[in-house]
């Protein structure tokens, strides 16, 4: 017995190093006032530093089937909309705020990576709204857009 419990304290100690800490994110999207019978579709995902494709962070709106329609979101991940499984909520309606909190590795926090937000509403084309440096520097800036969302921050 004795044996066990300095294994499972030893192995416990060697595998610390290695377990990447991460802090809480809250990311808020404030959506501008635009017409039509529903709400926005939105694609909030992470690049690295060479823009290439990470995960996606949060999918709002019901209907897979209109993912492709968030042209650079769905080019970036190649297509793979499937892998948005317990990250999607409903979509967000014309004047509204989305609110999301995640955990984020510190290891992609001023490390060049960045936050992106696609959005599509009614029949009118996607756009990449926002694109924004994952930094300290940039925790709490405020970016104003002219597409679907209005203003964009994040919170560490």
């Amino acid at each position: 017995m004795k044996n066990t419990v300095i294994a499972a304290v030893l192995a416990a100690a060697l595998a610390l190093p290695y377990q990447a800490k991460a802090r809480t994110v809250t990311i808020v999207a404030r959506m501008n006032r635009f017409g039509g019978w529903s709400g926005a579709y939105v694609a909030l995902y992470l690049v690295g530093p060479n823009n290439q494709y990470v995960k996606t962070v949060w999918m709002a709106g019901r209907h897979h089937w209109i993912y492709h329609e968030l042209v650079a979101w769905d080019r970036a991940n190649h297509g793979n909309w499937r892998g948005v499984d317990g990250v999607t909520g409903a979509s967000v309606g014309s004047g509204q705020t989305l609110t999301i909190h995640t955990d984020i590795a510190d290891s992609l926090i001023n490390a060049g990576y960045s936050l992106v937000v696609d959005s599509k509403a009614y029949a009118r084309p996607s756009r990449e709204d926002v694109r924004i440096p994952l930094s300290t520097q940039d925790n709490g800036r405020v970016v104003r857009t002219h597409g679907y969302i209005n203003e964009f921050y994040y919170r560490m």
